[in-house]
């Protein structure tokens, strides 16, 4: 099963923890490396055991070995931050000797221009470590500073401190470190002599932390916590089920390895092979992605055309009622166009039953109609009588009829048996109801 197991380094051996929790010390013939390669550290991993090919290791690096400082810097990125500091390691790190490998806790948002707690590593050192580590059959290495496994530990031990800041007191036969973790993160170290000669400056750095802690081998241990209890400085006991880690800080920070988030170090190789497997994923992401739309996209379009095969099937179901419901439509709007013209037609017509009865009325008895003939307004009356003039002097009379003339001239005809008449044709036009003559 895949998972990551702990090891803390230090110059001179390797702290190895088995699978049941046990501790393996191999020392390390070297105290140094010679070029990219550990031999001593190779054989001793590989001493350990076979290697799980899916299990990768993580590293705490005790002191020397790594160097962790709060430097105050700017509010830059942390990809800023690591390039600044690798660029200058020897202006902020006491122990840099040629090329560093620079780690970072990341700025949490808000903290402006708070001190950053960094730390720096030789890169051949580095370098070593991951070559032995991968040469030894390990599917990866993750090297941490053994002050962040030990804030990390502070944090497995009182989970119950949210927000609060515990002091983790690390006690050493030649020196002392207070480790402020806060939520299991690393917060900031300070270093001291042992307790005895700088009992008063760590009881001034441990006063404003929420809780105190000692962890160390038995004398050292004791020795602090003597020096902070004759100062009036209380401190916290360590559960039974951690005592026996927190009497060896090397174990501790081997066992809470795994934990530690940041910071982490990591060699230009390393952080290579990082982002590559950054971009795979984001390469297979992304074609997943377009996949998914692809996908997507097809159903789409087989949704759309079953909607518009259904569409079509109902429309081809309707489309002879359709037809006939438009045809008789059709049939109703020229029915309807055809009786608003006779409606027209019949209004705007002129009355000409009126003005014939006028114009029997008027003319004389011996007068009689032979043709009637009548477009828009005018009119032609063609008549015999006995007397044209008389017919003409009638009409003139007439309030329906205007504009009198005659349209051909006056012809005398004499009918076999019968007296001799006029034949008349005359033209007029009919005035409207208000008594105009149309134009």
């Amino acid at each position: 099963m895949a998972g990551t197991r702990g090891m803390a380094l230090s110059a001179t051996e390797a702290l190895l923890l088995d699978g049941s929790g046990g501790v393996v010390r191999v020392p390390l013939v070297e105290a140094g490396t010679e070029g990219a390669a550990w031999p001593a550290l190779e054989a001793a991993l590989r001493g350990w055991g076979e290697a799980p090919t899916r299990e990768s290791l993580a590293v705490a690096l005790m002191p020397p070995l790594a160097e962790v400082r709060s430097i105050p810097l700017p509010p830059l990125g942390d990809d800023e931050v690591l390039q600044l500091l690798a660029r200058s390691g020897g202006r902020y790190f006491l122990g840099a000797r040629g090329p560093q490998v620079i780690g970072v806790m990341p700025r949490a948002r808000g903290e402006g221009e708070q001190p950053r707690v960094v730390v720096a590593a030789a890169a051949r050192l580095v370098t070593a470590i991951e070559g032995a580590v991968l040469a030894a059959g390990w599917a990866g290495v993750t090297l941490v500073p053994a002050e962040a496994a030990w804030a990390a530990a502070a944090g497995a031990i009182w989970p119950g401190r949210v927000g609060g800041v515990v002091g983790l007191v690390i006690a050493e036969s030649d020196h002392t470190l207070v480790i402020e973790s806060e939520g299991g993160g690393l917060r900031g170290v300070r270093r001291f002599r042992t307790a005895d000669r700088d009992a008063a400056l760590l009881v001034e750095a441990l006063r404003p932390l929420d809780t105190v802690a000692v962890v160390g081998g038995d004398a050292p241990r004791a020795q602090v916590v003597r020096a902070l209890a004759g100062l009036g400085v209380s401190v916290q006991p360590i559960p039974e089920a951690w005592a026996t880690a927190a009497s060896d800080p090397a174990a501790l920070a081997a066992r809470m390895a795994s934990a530690v988030s940041a910071p982490r170090l990591a060699s230009a190789r390393q952080r290579e092979t990082r982002a590559a497997q950054v971009r795979r994923v984001a390469w297979q992401l992304g074609a997943a992605t377009v996949v998914l739309l692809m996908v997507a996209a097809a159903f789409e379009l087989i949704g759309a055309r079953r909607q518009l095969a259904a569409l079509q099937s109902a429309r081809a179901a309707v489309a002879p009622a359709v037809q006939a419901t438009l045809v008789g439509r059709s049939s109703m709007e020229e029915a309807y166009r055809r009786i608003a013209d006779v409606m027209m037609a019949e209004r705007n017509a002129p009355a000409w039953s009126s003005i014939l009865a006028d114009f029997a009325a008027r003319v004389p008895e011996d007068a009689h109609l032979t043709g009637f003939r009548a477009r828009g307004d005018s009119l032609v009356v063609d008549g015999l009588a006995g007397s044209a003039s008389l017919v003409f002097q009638s009409l003139e009379a007439s309030s329906a009829l205007a504009n009198l003339r005659a349209s051909a001239p006056v012809r005398r005809q004499s009918p076999e048996g019968s007296d001799p008449m006029e034949r008349f044709t005359i033209s007029a036009v009919r005035r409207t109801a208000s008594g105009t003559v149309p134009r």
